[in-house]
């Protein structure tokens, strides 16, 4: 008993140290137990689709509040739509509500929720709540050449909290039709049910920052002719919403293939990658100048493969097309003052003269040439304030790769490959990482363990190096296009080199004038320009397109494009930040995944 108490007495301090760590947490995080937390309990997104091309939205949502709450917050990003009729209503509690439409970006909602509708801003404890919001859309149904397609965003991923039951309606104007949907991602749908024109989905347990879209083809005739609420394209599009759709589950299956073998492969995927997809065909040609344009194309389309992402054209595409429908003379150039350009419609018909990307351009412009003229700084002065170029441009940009056809020039199979690989290796690297670092397995088998991070190092590392190749190492030229991008390669070198433009000047200042819209194409213009300054007399500059900027600055085609920079940068005014900037989705023509309209989030506090 003696020696017990010995021990005892020996071990008492450790025993209250031990007992006093024990209970602490208790104390220091029972608020925790009593803090207010949330979920939304059920959510019910109903669409209505008329013949006209207009939607009426239904949303209900409820809000499964414990402890003390004062308000809900929705946010609906409407990227390019028109929204009207929004009402607001909450049932659960009183209310008082704050509405603000953004036509073209969005909605932004707040419902000061209240036990006591004498307190609005008392708050509700310990219930369930509803914010129902309907209102209608016009520009939400695509009309494309072939088809007609609805892409909604059910759930967005700006929630933060997980909801437990989604319902998703969409009613179309027929009873009896011919569907065709994919749903974006399929992980959380439980059922599908389809009857008289109308399809309800239903979704369970979906998990924070989780979006949820689904895209609908329907055949065009189910609209009216005009369909006047719908957006039109001039374009077909079910083949390449085929080719996205079938991207999105060759992506699933690769990553999911990719999840069993990454960590014994790390470096020999990315090297299969590049000798499978992305070694370059052999060609002919090496001469290291073009002293003419080496194929008819439009500056848009060389643009698109020359500059930035392949098959996208870029801002300086955009002006050189401007460039060019000066030189074809339906824009005349004027100046004001020693820094102002004024653009001029000439009246001559457009109709089978030019290709489609400058028929856009050309249509563009009409809307805001004010009595057929105004000054490049106050058109982009305009723009600045508005969304308008943006989507402008957005859609511009699509029209052009869809007229180009990229996969005539270049495949991006293996680029894809090598993106998707990069970025489930650097995470799967680097979470697998942290799970050995702070998990309790380590201690048994500490060398072979330690041998799997060194391993895990290797293949962040490998996928951070395939996340920062440029495109071209996955993926590949045809032989058409790597012929193709040499040879304009190659011209680049004779418009940015004063010697051979010297050595090789054209023939007539027209030809002079061609060059320059190229060279703008290529981001060279400036170059060009000196050049065509001092080998060009003046006596045969004035037959020139751009001879009115023949006394400006030097650089005075940048002018053209670095406004544009800002104006598709467009914020709104106010100094805030753009509520609806943080979502993915878009409107303008074929979305890609992710893409679908609305989602958004909400919360409340």
């Amino acid at each position: 008993m003696k020696r017990q108490k010995e021990v005892l007495q020996r071990y008492r301090s450790k025993i209250l140290l031990t007992a006093l760590v024990a209970i602490l947490p208790f104390f220091l995080f029972s608020p925790i137990a009593h803090a207010k937390s949330y979920y939304i309990k059920d959510a019910l997104i109903a669409f209505d689709i008329s013949h006209n091309g207009k939607i009426k939205v239904r949303e209900e949502i409820t809000y499964s509040l414990s402890g003390k709450f004062h308000y809900l917050k929705r946010i609906i990003p409407l990227r390019g739509l028109h929204v009207e009729n929004v009402q607001v209503s909450v049932k659960g509690a009183a209310a008082k509500i704050q509405r603000e439409i953004f036509q073209g970006r969005g909605v932004r909602i707040i419902a000061y929720i209240s036990d006591d509708p004498n307190n609005i801003y008392s708050g509700v404890l310990n219930k369930d709540v509803t914010l129902i919001t309907s209102y209608e859309l016009s520009g939400a149904v695509k009309l494309f050449k072939d088809i007609a397609e609805f892409f909604p965003k059910f759930w967005g991923e700006g929630w933060p909290k997980p909801v437990k039951t989604l319902i998703a309606q969409v009613s179309f104007p027929a009873k009896e039709l011919e569907i065709t949907y994919w749903v974006h991602p399929k992980d959380f749908l439980k059922s599908v049910k389809m009857s008289e024109g109308k399809i309800i989905l239903r979704f369970e347990n979906i998990p924070p920052h989780q979006f949820i879209e689904a895209r609908f083809i329907v055949p065009k005739t189910l609209f009216d002719k005009n369909a006047k609420f719908a957006k039109k394209f001039g374009y077909p599009a079910l083949a390449k919403i085929k080719d996205i759709e079938r991207t999105y589950k060759i992506r699933e299956l690769l990553i999911r293939y990719f999840s069993i073998l990454i960590l014994v492969s790390a470096f020999l995927i990315p090297l299969f990658i590049y000798f499978k997809w992305g070694r370059e065909p052999k060609v002919s040609y090496h001469a290291p100048y073009e002293h003419e344009p080496p194929y008819p194309e439009p500056p848009s389309f060389v643009n698109a493969i020359m500059m930035g992402k392949i098959g996208v054209p870029t801002l300086e595409g955009f002006v050189a097309s401007v460039l060019e429908l000066i030189r074809k003379g339906f824009i005349k150039m004027e100046t004001r003052g020693k820094n102002d350009i004024i653009i001029k419609l000439n009246d001559v018909s457009s109709k089978g003269k030019l290709n489609r990307p400058e028929e856009e351009i050309l249509k563009f412009l009409r809307e805001y040439l004010n009595k057929g003229e105004r000054s490049w700084k106050e058109l982009t002065k305009i723009w600045k304030g508005s969304a308008s170029f943006r989507e402008f441009f957005d859609e511009w940009k699509g029209i052009v790769s869809w007229e180009l056809k990229p996969e005539r020039f270049f495949t991006d199979t293996g680029s894809r490959l090598m993106k998707a690989y990069g970025i489930i290796a650097l995470m799967a690297g680097i979470i697998s990482i942290v799970m050995i670092l702070f998990g309790v397995n380590r201690m048994f088998h500490p060398t072979a363990w330690n041998l799997m991070i060194v391993c895990l190092g290797g293949l962040s590392l490998s996928g951070l190096i395939s996340l920062l190749l440029p495109e071209q190492v996955g993926g590949r030229w045809t032989s058409f296009g790597r012929s193709y991008y040499m040879k304009w390669k190659a011209f680049k070198r004779f418009l940015s080199d004063f010697s051979l433009l010297k050595l090789h000047p054209p023939s007539s200042i027209a030809i002079w004038d061609k060059y320059l819209v190229y060279a703008t194409a290529l981001g060279v213009a400036e170059k060009t320009w000196k050049a065509m300054k001092v080998l060009v007399p003046k006596t045969v500059a004035t037959e020139s397109s751009f001879y009115p900027m023949w006394g400006f600055y030097p650089f005075w085609i940048g002018s053209f494009y670095h406004p544009l920079r800002e104006a598709y940068a467009y914020k709104p005014e106010g100094g805030g930040e753009d509520i609806f900037s943080g979502f993915i989705g878009g409107d303008g023509g074929i979305g890609g995944i992710g893409g679908g309209f609305g989602g958004g989030g909400g919360e409340a506090g």
